[in-house]
Order: C-alpha cells, then sequence, then structure tokens
C-alpha cells in the first residue's frame, strides 16, 4: 500500500474522525450505538448479528490497546461510515498498532502496554501520567 493509499484508508479516517472529536465525550459511545443501528438495519447479514452478539461486551473507555482494537476496527469503520462490510481478513494487532502510530494517534504507555488515546485526545495526550492512570483504573 502506499502512502498516498494508505490516507484514503479505513485507518486513516478513523484516525483523523478521532482527531476531529477535540476534547468531546461520548464519540465512541456513539461510534457503538451507530454500528448497533447498522447491525439492527441488517437483520439478514451475518456479520450484523455477530455484530449484536459482540456489542455488550465492548467497553467504551478513552484508550485501547493494538489487540483490543483490532477486533474493534472493522466496526469502527462502519460507525463512520468508512464501509458498509465487515472485512474477511481482520487486521493484525501488529500491523494495527504500526498504522495507528503512522497515522499520529497519540499513545501512552501504562502498566507495560501502549494504550492508544481514542476519546478526547486532546485531554488525554495533555493529561498528567496519575489522572491517566486514575481513568484508566476507573475504567478496567
Amino acid at each position: 500500500m502506499s502512502g498516498r493509499e494508505f490516507w484514503k484508508g479505513e485507518t486513516a479516517g478513523i484516525v483523523k474522525a478521532m482527531k476531529a472529536s477535540g476534547n468531546r465525550e461520548g464519540v465512541i459511545a456513539n461510534w457503538k450505538e451507530g454500528l448497533r443501528l447498522w447491525a439492527e438495519a441488517n437483520p439478514n447479514n451475518p456479520d450484523a448479528a455477530a455484530a449484536l452478539a459482540w456489542l455488550p461486551h465492548w467497553r467504551v473507555r478513552p484508550f485501547y490497546s493494538a489487540d483490543e482494537l483490532a477486533p474493534l476496527w472493522p466496526a469502527l469503520a462502519i460507525a463512520i461510515g468508512h464501509t458498509v462490510k465487515w472485512p474477511a481478513v481482520l487486521k493484525s494487532a501488529k500491523r494495527l498498532e504500526f498504522e495507528l502510530d503512522y497515522a499520529g494517534l497519540p499513545s501512552r504507555f501504562m502498566l507495560g502496554r501502549k494504550y492508544y488515546i481514542v476519546e478526547r485526545i486532546h485531554y488525554w495526550t495533555d493529561a498528567s501520567h496519575e489522572e491517566i492512570e486514575r481513568e484508566f483504573d476507573a475504567q478496567r
């Protein structure tokens, strides 16, 4: 994939949407709701049925590791309107991590892992390590 193609792809689109949300709260919750609406509107789609079964387990929070984001990524692509289809093959967490770094999604290291800031990016990027740890502990 060339650099030009990357910037037209779903990872760049999702990161752009996350960054554009600024300091607004509820972005991930809204995207989760958007995926629910998509899934309910497509009752004969097995991907939609799988998404409905999986949605209750998607915990909404401002930080996710690449391992956590990899299975969520198709849902986010659907939620932002980049696609209406679940991909046949999911991206590996390592590939997604590379793409998130390349796209400039801010991250922080906590508990020996890299966590990407996906909501209220401006706020959490400037937050102290203690503030982030408190929020992270509250969301676990």
